[in-house]
């Protein structure tokens, strides 16, 4: 599920990129995106700001709540896409996945 708004739950624990690499001990308000390279994972991205879509991302298990969206429509959203540059991790574990 996403959101729009300030992220106000406690921050993840764990978030998996398709089921294999878990990233532990990121800031609360960290966007997904900059989490993953934080952790050294490759995710793609271009503008970092919420404008293109090359950092979206599906939300698997969990929620995201974003902070912008200029790209992704309702069906996007509905299915879970989120842009993870914008995205910030709400719960005890964010599952992800690109494609």
């Amino acid at each position: 599920m996403t959101g729009w708004g300030r992220a106000t739950r406690d921050p993840p624990r764990a978030v998996l990129l398709a089921g294999r690499r878990r990233l532990h001990g990121h800031r609360p308000g960290t966007p997904l995106l900059d989490a993953l390279l934080a952790a050294g994972l490759l995710a793609p991205y271009s503008c970092r700001e919420g404008a293109r879509s090359a950092c979206c991302c599906r939300v698997v298990e969990g929620e995201a709540e974003m902070t912008r969206n200029e790209v992704l429509d309702e069906t996007d959203l509905a299915e879970g896409h989120v842009p993870a540059c914008q995205a910030l991790p709400l719960g005890a574990t964010v599952r992800i996945t690109y494609g």
